[in-house]
């Protein structure tokens, strides 16, 4: 990657959906974005595509970020590593952040040391890895976690290589997203037949697995096993908690039919409402009515490609639609949406998806280690199957500073 130490911005127009505050990176991927990344120790985002490549950038403040709407940020390139033979799927930091971890479809997870550029192999699977997270034990070494369509989730000592897991779990189905926060890991799977099914409607059954990281002895076993609220199947999986109240925790699900489910860990009388109340899925539809000529977006289900938490606990969702939705996960609603609504002219032909909202999906989003910014990518994520993977279509990278209309709860709490 060359350096660079400008930015781009794009501003809103009569034609344009990308919002005034959004700055754009530049040297995209040259295929589809798979996941992006920040650093939790500075402002380094890592950046995951289909075209065998991870790109680092550095994204610096011009002043203090959070909803100063007068300073543009200093975007540079810092590198890209070009080592993966196969799509990268899936990347993220050590707690200090001198460590970047990638891995993907060669079914390897390789540890990048930043300031060197040098790697080492650090995980080998026997299918590609779909998902990867870093935490440190107290008083203990670096772990890496990584799940795997070949059915099992392996923990890594990342302070001394050698090749072999310290633990694997096996799952009854492909792993296709996980995340923790300390000590809680949550697990998404594929579907599974049912061996006497529900209905002819309802043949398979998919699952949300938490497992307890306090102690190593727990690793190797599921503590608890839900199913999701989402009818579709799991394409992302988030968790949320409490520092000071772990077992208070759970995980946001997004599902292939646009639907989002909040699962709860553990529950008392607060959470069984919650959960209550959170058992019909939450639906993000365009707040539009139907016009002669356009399409009837609001009919449509549109995969949920991404969910990230911002610290205050408010979240965003990003989906095959081409928008991002902002959430008030305890109030259940709807804070802000960008874009906010369809272009007038919707093209009918392109059904399904018709992209209307940034023209194609999100297929990627982080915030930052402060919150002060979103990062979102947008790409093709094969929802529509090979007839729209349009050639010569522009993968993008943005970054937008956050807004109060994104965080403002109910309540103003």
């Amino acid at each position: 990657m060359q350096s660079t130490s400008s930015y781009q911005s794009v501003k809103r127009g009569p034609d344009q959906v990308i919002a005034p505050l959004d700055y754009e990176l530049l040297s995209p991927p040259e295929d589809s974005i798979s996941s992006l990344a920040w650093s939790p120790a500075s402002d380094l985002l890592a950046v995951s595509s289909w075209d065998n490549t991870v790109r680092v950038y550095e994204v610096v403040s011009g002043g203090p970020a959070l909803f100063n709407q007068s300073s543009p940020p200093t975007i540079t390139g810092k590198a890209a590593f070009t080592d993966h033979p196969a799509p990268v799927l899936s990347v993220c930091w050590s707690k200090d952040g001198t460590k970047l971890f990638t891995g993907g479809a060669d079914c390897t997870a390789r540890m990048y040391d930043i300031a060197t550029q040098q790697y080492v192999l650090v995980a080998q699977h026997a299918a590609p890895i779909a998902e990867m997270r870093f935490f440190v034990m107290p008083q203990g070494p670096g772990i890496l976690v990584t799940g795997s369509w070949d059915e099992t989730v392996k923990y890594w000592d990342t302070s001394r290589i050698t090749g072999q897991p310290l633990v694997t779990l096996t799952l009854p189905a492909k792993v296709y997203s996980l995340d923790i926060r300390y000590p809680l890991l949550a697990i998404g799977t594929s579907e599974t037949p049912l061996e006497q099914p529900i209905s002819l409607w309802e043949p398979t059954t998919r699952h949300i697995h938490f497992i307890d990281l306090a102690s190593p002895q727990n690793w190797g076993r599921v503590q608890r096993t839900v199913k999701p609220s989402c009818k579709g199947q799991t394409r992302s999986v988030v968790c949320f908690g409490r520092d000071n109240e772990p077992q208070r925790g759970g995980c946001a699900v997004g599902d292939d039919q646009g639907k989002i489910g909040i699962q709860y860990l553990n529950y008392d009388e607060q959470d069984q409402a919650r959960a209550r109340r959170d058992k019909c899925a939450w639906v993000p539809k365009w707040p539009t009515e139907p016009k002669a000529g356009v399409a009837q977006l609001s009919a449509a289900a549109y995969p949920i490609n991404a969910i990230a938490f911002h610290p205050t606990g408010t979240f965003a969702t990003g989906g095959s639609d081409g928008r991002i939705i902002f959430w008030d996960k305890d109030n259940r609603v709807r804070l802000n949406a960008i874009p906010q609504q369809p272009p007038a002219t919707a093209p009918l032909q392109l059904s399904p998806p018709p992209w209307a909202g940034f023209g194609q999906p999100v297929t990627a989003l982080a915030y930052s280690r402060n919150g002060d910014w979103l990062a979102y990518a947008l790409s093709y994520d094969w929802a529509g199957g090979h007839s729209h993977a349009l050639p010569g279509r522009t993968n993008r990278v943005f970054v937008r500073r956050t807004v109060a209309e994104d965080l403002r709860k109910i309540g103003g709490k």
